[in-house]
């Protein structure tokens, strides 16, 4: 399966939590840029049992982990490069968002989930596991990445301020059109 998630809650140990439980996961990630911080970040991720794919051979390393009965979790609130990404509303506002989950999830037929790990006060942690987003029956990738957006949207949306995002979610910008 691939799992939807977003920088929300406590997405890293969501990863840690899926390896207490014994279920094989891979994750999509981005190398910190500073390269002492990317690596306590890896060891810890990996610590868990999570195996990282580089998020620039993601495609071919994802499928690998599918075909080997691995969950692949993928963080869909970054902004995508104009030429990875499709232009989706987020929040109302156009986002460059990567198609590749959509692309993937329609190409094997994986069920994608939405999973998020919520901090509850106390300092407890709820995980949230949704229904998997059901693709549009034309197969249609920017109706696919939209529906997924939509998701992200709602799980956010009751608590904003546990989503962390302090890069620019929108940098990326559609050309204007005369």
């Amino acid at each position: 399966m691939l799992i939807l998630t977003a920088h929300y809650g406590n997405w890293e140990l969501l990863a840690a939590a899926h390896g207490l439980t014994g279920l094989p996961v891979s994750i999509v990630i981005r190398p910190l840029d500073h390269p002492v911080l990317d690596e306590l970040a890896s060891r810890f991720r990996r610590r868990s049992g999570a195996e990282l794919l580089a998020k620039r051979q993601a495609v071919r390393e994802m499928l690998s982990a599918l075909r080997r009965g691995r969950m692949v979790g993928v963080l869909l609130d970054q902004n995508a490069t104009r030429a990875q990404g499709i232009f989706i509303p987020f929040f109302g506002v156009p986002a460059s968002t990567s198609k590749g989950l959509a692309v993937l999830a329609l190409r094997t037929g994986a069920p994608v989930p939405p999973i998020f790990l919520r901090r509850e006060p106390g300092g407890r942690h709820c995980m949230e596991v949704g229904p998997p987003v059901p693709p549009p029956p034309d197969a249609d990738v920017v109706a696919y990445t939209a529906r997924l957006n939509q998701v992200l949207e709602a799980a956010i949306r009751p608590a904003p301020e546990q989503w962390l995002w302090m890069h620019a979610r929108w940098r990326t910008q559609g050309r204007e059109v005369d």
